[in-house]
């Protein structure tokens, strides 16, 4: 037979795969109508592939697999009948072992064709190759199976936030290298000599209930396993004198063979994964190689979430610390401050119950003062004597005692109280102050339990606490004079406070969450002409027109906590008088309310002046203007006389009258009524600049504004020869303004360019929308604006123009107008470059 049959199971990618082609080459190189082949692995399932030179009938590919997957001794040939598609005429059927005769891995069986010969068999030699092949094969591919499985686990190891998740990850990949009944993980408690079982089945499987329990470590196989820091692995309970209680354990389950693989980190055994079965000899030398490959990764993530939940313990620990430290320094109740120690003790150290007993000093008995568990009204029935019971025994030595079976323990003082409580273990520390002791602090469990000296030391650290808020409750009684004290000179304060308040020219409310009115100073009650005794709500001290933008001001420092100013025009006693209104949250007052302090500052006075210089800005404005609207009217009054004349002279021609020339007297007529009627705009519009525009705004369109201004300087004799080019963005967007105000800063800032460029030079003046505000700019090609002057240019009465020709007003009334409507001035000039001056309005 051809020796290249090892070809195909040499280099599939898997045992079936190969098993599959070296079976159809024996089937044609062997003449057989069929065959099966079989791989036998230690402690697995058969894997058997059958088929035929043609289509095998489901039939009979079931009976060669069912024959293949049966072992026989040595090669036997016999003739039978197969099922299905051979009419029921016999065949040659030839079964053949695979592998060396010690170690038989499977066997190949092929049917005959009826009525023919037996198809040809393998010889020996090919069959023990083949056998090894396959053997080598399957080898490779559980090597694959564990890399594979040891990489995944790392994989989901690393990305697992918790024990149960590290466990679950762990059970999977177990679970595809070795075959077992139970998986559990045994963590030693290496400082109460016991350990817990983490029954990891019962994790990874939610249905299946936890049975985690805690097991003294001596005497157990995983004791051997920590001191000898190998695995073990025992084939049958039953027969293995070691470990008697391990033995007994697992027996109690119906378990016969366990296998046992450290889990180390720097050397130190800190525990074991536990295989269990119901089968004797379960597990090899290769199923704990396998599990010890996993168990490494395992090992380390185990330890790293126990120094994780350490470093949490530790923190929950400090924290508890800190909450009973500040409880014993933010209160002086001294009963809330032992509760609140107590409940952080019995958190932290997790425990069932906490008490705290004092030394009556009349009777020196142990008195309980504070417990978790008992009634406060029955607490103090609860008294040792000195040296009783095992917090009186603390007390006596002046260090920790505890009891871990106080139900056998000949030391307690009330048995039958702990019995009815259900309280099995506890553990008491002293309280000190200084050297003497002055009580002690107890915990208490529902189990029989050890504790540790971790646990002794963090009740020391709360005992300490206690001992403080007791220390307190004392010094809280001695200084109880110096707190009455102490308030006499804070109510004299309170009341200098007072007088200050009271007499402060400024105006002051005192308004709770409600805007009620609490308090009011005598400055305030007269700006709102209000009685200083006034309670109730500010609302009712504003006229309808103000009131709702004041309590919105207010209601606005109140959600953002910050402090606000406003102007406001109020009516009072039928005056309107303008005020600045402050509005400062304060921190809540001794009500536990929340509370805002309005400060009103009556302005109107420096309002009028401030109004005053601005109008006075205007009329020196519209003087300038005046001169130039009274050389254009000299013009159209010219034609208009001319006419007028014209008009007389041809009516004093005496007989010269013609129908034709009446013509004329039309044509004249409408000449004369033009011009009169550009005499009226010009006239209108310097009125409208020099009358007070007032404070109101309205939706105003700058590109009017911007038209308007250029139409009047286009009337002043000054300006004639000047270039004034205007690029205006198309539907600009209204803003919110005051359009005399706004027209009289684009006149000043546009004759302000035209005068620097004397008559050289273009004026452009340009509209556009930008980041969501309007803004309108000034560009001229005068000589520019020195850096020494630029940062002053918006100061008051600052000019560079000579004596007589400037007040320094302009560019700051500008200023302050721009300003007051939420805008700015922006300006960028270069010494013979001209300047650029930028008005910016919200939209």
């Amino acid at each position: 037979m051809a020796p290249d049959l090892l070809t195909p199971i040499s280099t599939a990618a898997s045992v079936e795969e190969g098993l599959a082609e070296t079976l159809g080459r024996v089937v044609r190189l062997s003449g057989a109508a069929a065959g099966a082949l079989a791989f036998r692995p230690r402690r697995e399932p058969p894997i058997v592939v059958a088929g035929g030179t043609r289509r095998t009938p489901a039939a009979l590919r079931r009976w060669l697999v069912t024959l293949a997957a049966t072992p026989a001794r040595g090669r036997r040939g016999v003739r039978v009948v197969p099922p299905g598609g051979s009419r029921g005429r016999p065949a040659a059927l030839l079964r053949m072992p695979l592998g060396a005769p010690g170690r038989r891995v499977g066997e190949l069986v092929l049917l005959g064709r009826p009525g023919r010969p037996r198809p040809v068999a393998l010889s020996r030699p090919v069959s023990r190759e083949l056998g090894k092949a396959i053997d080598r094969v399957w080898r490779l591919e559980r090597s694959a199976l564990r890399a594979s499985v040891l990489s995944g686990l790392i994989a989901r190891l690393a990305a697992s936030h918790s024990l149960d998740e590290v466990f679950a990850a762990f059970v999977d990949g177990a679970a595809k290298l070795v075959s077992f009944d139970s998986i559990g993980v045994s963590l030693l408690d290496a400082e109460r000599a016991e350990f817990e079982v983490v029954d990891v089945l019962g994790r990874a499987a939610p249905a299946i209930p936890r049975r985690d329990a805690r097991l003294p470590l001596d005497g157990t196989l995983l004791a051997r396993v920590v001191t000898d820091g190998v695995p073990l692995r025992v084939d049958d309970l039953r027969r293995d004198p070691r470990a008697a209680g391990s033995r007994a354990a697992f027996a109690a389950s119906g378990y016969r063979a366990v296998a046992l693989v450290p889990l180390a980190t720097g050397g130190a055994v800190f525990g074991a994964v536990t295989l269990a079965s119901a089968r004797p000899a379960a597990f090899d030398d290769a199923d704990l190689e396998a599990i010890a490959e996993i168990a490494r990764p395992l090992a380390a993530s185990i330890e790293r979430r126990r120094f994780s939940d350490e470093s949490r313990r530790r923190a929950r620990e400090t924290k508890a610390l800190l909450e009973a430290g500040r409880a014993v320094t933010a209160s002086l109740d001294v009963g809330r401050t032992i509760r609140v120690i107590l409940e952080e003790a019995r958190a932290v150290l997790g425990v069932d119950s906490c008490s705290v007993s004092t030394i009556d000093p009349l009777t020196n008995d142990l008195v309980l003062v504070a417990s978790l568990d008992i009634a406060p009204e029955m607490t103090s029935t609860v008294r040792l004597h000195h040296g009783e019971g095992i917090a009186g025994l603390a007390v006596q030595a002046g260090r920790p005692m505890q009891s871990r079976d106080t139900w056998a323990d000949a030391r307690v003082r009330f048995p039958e109280l702990q019995r009815e409580s259900g309280f099995r273990s506890m553990l008491s520390v002293p309280l000190r102050r200084g050297e003497r002791m002055i009580g002690a602090i107890s915990v208490f469990r529902r189990d029989v339990h050890d504790f540790s000296a971790h646990e002794e030391e963090l009740l020391v650290a709360l005992a300490d606490q206690a001992a403080i808020a007791l220390e307190h409750a004392r010094l809280y009684a001695e200084l109880e004079g110096m707190v009455v004290d102490r308030t006499r000179e804070l109510d004299a304060q309170r009341r200098f406070v007072e007088v200050v308040l009271e007499t402060l020219p400024l105006g002051v409310f005192v308004l709770d969450a409600e805007l009620n009115i609490v308090r009011v100073n005598r400055a305030g009650a007269r700006a709102l002409g209000c009685e200083p005794d006034t309670r109730g709500s500010l609302r009712r001290l504003l006229p309808d027109g103000s009131a709702a933008a004041v309590l919105a001001f207010v209601r606005e420092a109140f959600g953002t906590r910050r402090i606000g100013s406003l102007e406001a025009e109020i009516v009072v006693a039928g005056d309107v008088k303008i005020f600045r209104l402050a509005a400062a949250p304060v921190e809540p007052m001794g009500d536990g309310g929340t509370h805002a302090v309005l400060l009103v500052e009556d302005v109107t006075g420096a309002k009028q002046l401030e109004r005053q210089m601005l109008l006075m800005e205007r009329l020196t404005t519209a003087g300038r203007l005046a001169a130039g609207v009274a050389h254009e009217l000299n013009n159209p009054l010219a034609t208009i006389a001319g006419c007028a004349e014209s008009l007389q002279g041809r009516l004093a021609e005496a007989g010269a009258a013609r129908a034709g020339e009446l013509d004329d007297f039309a044509r004249y007529l409408r000449l004369i009524e033009q011009e009169a009627y550009r005499c009226k705009e010009i006239t209108g519009s310097l009125l409208q600049f020099v009358r007070d525009p007032g404070s109101r705004r309205s939706s105003i369109d700058v590109n009017a504004v911007v038209m308007r201004t250029v139409e009047l300087l286009s009337h002043q004799s000054r300006f004639a020869d000047r270039r004034v080019v205007t690029e205006l963005a198309p539907g600009l967007s209204p803003v919110a303004a005051n359009e005399g105000q706004l027209q009289q800063v684009c006149l000043g800032l546009a004759s302000n360019a035209l005068e620097a460029m004397e008559g050289r030079g273009t004026l452009s003046i340009r509209s556009r929308v930008v980041r969501g505000e309007v803004e309108i700019e000034f560009a001229d090609e005068g000589p520019g604006i020195p850096q020494e002057n630029l940062s002053r240019i918006f100061d008051p009465f600052f000019t560079t123009k000579p004596p007589g020709q400037g007040t320094g007003l302009g560019l700051a009334i500008a200023q302050g107008i721009v300003t007051e409507h939420g805008g700015r001035i922006e300006v960028a000039s270069r010494p013979g470059e001209g300047s650029v001056f930028r008005v910016v309005l919200p939209r």
